[in-house]
C-alpha cells in the first residue's frame, strides 16, 4: 500500500513538473537535430585520441585504450 500511495505521489510530482517547466518534446527533438553542431564536433579529434594526447602527456605508456 505504500508502495502505491510513493508511485501515486511521483506520478504527481512529474506532471506537475512537466506542467511548471512547459516541456515540450517537439521543440526537444528538433533541438537535437542542429547540423551546425555535427559540423562543429566533426572538426574535434575523436574521445581516444584526446585520451591517448594525455597519457602521452603523463609519460603514462602502459595503459591501453580501445575504442568501444
Amino acid at each position: 500500500m505504500q508502495f502505491l500511495i510513493i508511485f501515486i505521489i511521483c506520478l504527481l510530482l512529474l506532471a506537475i513538473l512537466a506542467f511548471a517547466f512547459g516541456v515540450n518534446i517537439k521543440k526537444l527533438k528538433e533541438m537535437t537535430n542542429v547540423e551546425n553542431l555535427d559540423v562543429i564536433a566533426k572538426k574535434y579529434p575523436d574521445n581516444i585520441e584526446i585520451c591517448k594526447e594525455y597519457l602521452k602527456k603523463l609519460n603514462n605508456n602502459s595503459v591501453r585504450t580501445k575504442y568501444v
